[in-house]
């Protein structure tokens, strides 16, 4: 984020009719619109470059206390501490990287909601690019799909962290010299890379693919449609970040995959936007296995319906993304909470997975289940073999 004014870019955010994308910094098609429903406040707004976004007000002051931190040098300042500090420094240094996911998504037409919690959740999913390559590919792909046709200069923002999930231009900026020092790029105009960071006076400069950055390209394309990651999807009802369905998935599922050797996936909020149905759907196929946490009786639910099997419940949601997992033949976990397990009967549907009870009395579903942990774990490790993740 060199050659940025902070202190403007701060007062500009936090203007209840901001003009400014708080995550790239481009200008918006039109001011932020307030929506207040009881005592919560959203933002809507609408990015050429992250697409349209429902924006918590919290969320909001908060990435411009941010700014205004960084222009102050408290961001940059190790001997200050405290926990607002910390949350400053983490989002700051995580604005671009979100906007990465959302320049992604496949429809930006769709309003997206995004707090805390999401905008946290996002920057900790595993499958985000993290090393250098992975970023340098991931800008390959993105200027791929600008590009119109072979021989076709190509305009790209000097400010285009968002193209490679950098998390600043500077970073950006090393990449992209990456890719030219590489070959699989040049500068039109033939001057040095080095006026790419002095150059102010154009938002964009133009570059050509060569053809080793073509057959670079095609090589990477070729790779992604026929991966499988080490990523384990977790399927499971949403109850907060103290939930107890939340809590049974971190002390318990998460040790479990990673002891068989794979990443379980961090659980992203969802909807019925369909651009996150999407994500559930690509995340599946790409993922080693799915794991299914089935959850206990809602609560308006007679219980003697359910002993007397009328009624089966769990998270109704669950039960197609469960059935798309096995419809990609995918090796489908399910856990079922045992105070269900033994009352009621497994639906025919669900009879060909693989079931694992757990215990989710008050006593046990907060704390890590040893005994279970094992059983999933050995499992996993004796259908798909161990994975090759490294903890």
């Amino acid at each position: 984020m060199n050659n940025i004014d902070f202190k403007d870019l701060s007062a500009r955010i936090s203007n209840p009719q901001s003009l400014t994308c708080p995550f790239c910094f481009n200008q918006l098609k039109e001011p932020m619109q307030i929506n207040s429903i009881k005592t919560k406040r959203s933002y809507y707004m609408n990015c050429s470059i992250c697409g349209k976004i429902q924006l918590d007000s919290s969320l909001k002051n908060s990435i411009s206390n941010a700014l205004s931190s960084k222009h102050q040098g408290y961001i940059d300042d190790d001997s200050f501490k405290d926990d607002t500090l910390e949350y400053h420094k983490l989002l700051f240094n995580h604005l671009y990287i979100v906007a990465s996911y959302f320049y992604e998504r496949k429809n930006k037409d769709e309003f997206i909601p995004i707090d805390k919690d999401r905008f946290i959740k996002i920057i900790k999913k595993i499958d985000l690019p993290i090393t250098l390559l992975q970023k340098r590919d991931k800008l390959l792909l993105n200027i791929y799909d600008i590009t119109e046709y072979f021989g076709k200069t190509v305009e790209i923002d000097k400010n285009g962290a968002y193209l490679c999930y950098a998390k600043n231009t500077t970073e950006y900026l090393s990449i992209l010299e990456h890719c030219i020092d590489d070959k699989l790029f040049k500068k039109t105009d033939n001057s040095l890379l080095q006026n790419l960071y002095l150059e102010k006076e154009t938002k964009f400069f133009e570059i050509k693919w060569t053809q080793k950055g073509y057959s670079k390209i095609e090589d990477i394309i070729k790779k992604q449609k026929t991966k499988i990651t080490n990523n384990a999807f977790v399927v499971m009802k949403l109850d907060g970040e103290k939930g107890k369905y939340q809590t049974f998935y971190e002390s318990n599922i998460i040790p479990a995959i990673k002891e068989a050797g794979y990443n379980p996936l961090p659980i992203i909020e969802k909807s019925t936007n369909e651009s996150l149905i999407t994500e559930i759907m690509n995340e599946i196929r790409k993922s080693a296995f799915v794991v299914v946490i089935m959850a206990d009786h809602y609560p308006e639910l007679n219980r003697d319906d359910v002993k007397n099997k009328k009624v089966h419940d769990s998270n109704y949601n669950i039960y197609w993304e469960a059935g798309f997992a096995k419809g990609c033949n995918k090796e489908v976990f399910l856990l079922y909470p045992e105070s269900v397990y033994n009352e009621v009967h497994i639906p025919f549907d669900l009879s060909g997975f693989r079931h694992y009870p757990y215990d989710d009395s008050v006593n046990q579903i907060y704390i890590k289940q040893e005994k279970f942990v094992r059983l999933l774990s050995s499992s996993i490790v004796d259908i798909l073999g161990t994975g090759k993740a490294k903890y």
